[in-house]
């Protein structure tokens, strides 16, 4: 079995074991397996996000697209994101970040929830912006 504890720090597990199901969980854990072996060997990794991060649960973000269609694609109503929240998603890769397994994320997503995770700015490129950003 992967999964020990002296291989992955226990709070990451412990969020994602109690996330996922079973099955969901074992790819995690190989995925992360491949991460440690990154880090054991100093590569750079960077995590790719787009849509569908930030519309997880937890996150209260309606889907652009979708079964809901809750947002028109050309407009986004302002009132919308005073309750989203980073999904475990985001806790996870902040948790990844944390410990060394990844250096950097590259997100394709508008709505500040890598920064609220607490990705710090300098380690992430927001590629289309980001809706909080007024410089």
């Amino acid at each position: 079995e992967i999964i020990r504890s002296s291989l992955f720090p226990s709070k990451l597990l412990k969020l994602v074991r109690e996330s996922l199901s079973p099955q969901l969980f074992q790819h995690v854990v190989r995925m992360a397996y491949t991460l440690r072996l990154g880090r054991d060997l100093n590569l750079h990794t960077t995590v790719f996000t787009g849509a569908g991060l930030a519309t997880g649960k937890g996150a209260n973000l309606p889907t652009v697209r979708g079964s809901t269609k809750a947002l028109k694609a050309d407009s986004i109503d302002p009132s919308i994101l005073v309750n989203i929240r980073p999904t475990v998603s985001h806790m996870i890769i902040k948790a990844l970040m944390d410990e060394g397994y990844v250096a950097f994320v590259c997100s394709q997503n508008i709505e500040n929830l890598h920064r609220t995770s607490g990705i710090p700015k300098s380690k992430l490129w927001e590629v289309h912006g980001n809706l909080f950003d007024f410089e």
